[in-house]
């Protein structure tokens, strides 16, 4: 089964993405979708994208991890979407498309793209979680997914894995777990790395995790609208909150290919 597909990057968070409309994908096939993502037998991605038809919008974004589970939203990759559906034909300013979660307009102004989230949710504010060596303080906030946001001394000293893996297991947050944002406010500016649940391991950005960090750093450090956000990656985002959440940042298409599905 030939397949054509599209990766694309948002501010370095890369994605595989297939046109699925005719619903085809194996989508139960996680061995499938995790060879796929792998970074030396595969396309190598921290995910993988169907595009599909929507229900209650036009478009509908399935979108899996590389562990070969679904989720219910990404950020970066509502983002990476939009360009592909604008790479389609589709020449429309806005877009709108469907997902777990709900419906997200995304509006495309060249390699910037801005996606609603929906309305944040504060989970949990000023969670103390016991690790093996310490106790950290730490909020909870769900945007689409859940994340625990922690600001540090020292952004570059954070052992990511180990301390990351630590958090998202962390018993307290069993059984969906948590993605991890380590950050740091400098100069007004909002630094973050952030551990991705499913990925199990470091992204170079996370647009949920982008969002979730700026909202804490707009209730600790009044940070205002918009919030510039700088992840790993160091491709500046923005993050606007208000009745929802409205990301900003750049996409990039890598490249395109076909792939046999089963024969590789």
């Amino acid at each position: 089964m030939v397949v054509s597909f599209s990766k694309y990057h948002g501010a370095g968070n890369d994605f595989i993405l297939l046109d699925d409309r005719s619903s085809s994908f194996p989508c139960e096939n996680q061995e499938l979708i995790q060879r796929l993502c792998h970074r030396q037998r595969g396309v190598g991605a921290d995910g993988l994208i169907l595009l599909q038809a929507g229900a209650l919008a036009p478009y509908r974004m399935r979108i899996f991890n590389n562990d070969g589970k679904e989720a219910a939203m990404c950020g970066n990759g509502l983002r990476c979407l939009a360009a592909f559906i604008r790479s389609l034909g589709d020449s429309s300013e806005v877009l709108e498309i469907e997902s777990a979660e709900g419906i997200h307009r995304c509006r495309v102004r060249g390699d910037e793209i801005s996606v609603s989230l929906g309305k944040p949710l504060v989970k949990e504010w000023g969670l103390t979680l016991s690790l093996n060596r310490e106790k950290i303080d730490a909020h909870l906030i769900h945007t689409g997914v859940p994340h625990v946001v922690t600001f540090v001394s020292d952004l570059k000293a954070v052992d990511v894995q180990q301390r990351g893996s630590e958090i998202r297991n962390h018993p307290s947050l069993q059984p969906e777990g948590a993605n991890v944002n380590f950050c740091v406010v400098e100069n007004g500016e909002l630094h973050l790395r952030t551990y991705e649940r499913g990925v199990e391991q470091e992204t170079l950005a996370c647009g949920t995790g982008v969002a979730a960090a700026a909202i804490a750093a707009q209730i600790l450090y009044q940070l205002q609208n918009p919030v510039q956000v700088i992840p790993a990656s160091g491709q500046r985002m923005q993050v606007e909150v208000g009745s929802e959440i409205l990301l900003t940042g750049p996409v990039a298409h890598v490249f395109t290919g076909k792939i046999d599905l089963f024969l590789f």
